[in-house]
C-alpha cells in the first residue's frame, strides 16, 4: 500500500478484505495552525461504508479520561499516541460527533478509487 498523501495506516494490511483506518495530520495539510488536529478515516468491509472524521484532540468537550479508559490507553506521549488518540475518540465518540461522515458503496471498486481520490493508494 502507497500513500499519496501523508496518511498512516493504523488497520489491516489487507483494509479492504479486513477494514482499514488511516491517520493524517491536519497539521500537515495545512499548516501549524492546525496542531493537534488529525483527519481520521475508517473502511468497513461488512458495510461497504467509508467513514470520514475531523478530530481536534484537545477539544474542551472530549472526556479525555473516558476515551483513555475506553481504549485501554496509558496517555502515552508523541505523535502515534496522538494519532491513536484520534483514533480512539472516533471509536468512542462516533463520527456524528466529530464532524464527520459516513458513505456506503456498492462495490469494492468504489471503494478503492474513492480511497484514491483522498489520497491513500492500496496495491
Amino acid at each position: 500500500m502507497t500513500n499519496k498523501a501523508n496518511w498512516k495506516n493504523y488497520g489491516d494490511v489487507n483494509p479492504l478484505d479486513h477494514g482499514g483506518i488511516w491517520v493524517m495530520s491536519d497539521e500537515e495539510k495545512n499548516g501549524s495552525a492546525f496542531k493537534g488536529c488529525y483527519y481520521v478515516k475508517k473502511f468497513i468491509p461488512e458495510t461497504m461504508e467509508i467513514i470520514d472524521a475531523w478530530v481536534e484532540i484537545t477539544d474542551d468537550w472530549i472526556d479525555k479520561k473516558a476515551v483513555q479508559e475506553f481504549a485501554g490507553s496509558q496517555g502515552e506521549e508523541g505523535q502515534e499516541a496522538e494519532e491513536r488518540y484520534a483514533i480512539d475518540c472516533l471509536e468512542y465518540y462516533g463520527y456524528h460527533e466529530l464532524q464527520g461522515e459516513s458513505t456506503t458503496y456498492e462495490t469494492i471498486e468504489e471503494v478503492q478509487k474513492e480511497l484514491e481520490k483522498r489520497g491513500i493508494v492500496i496495491d
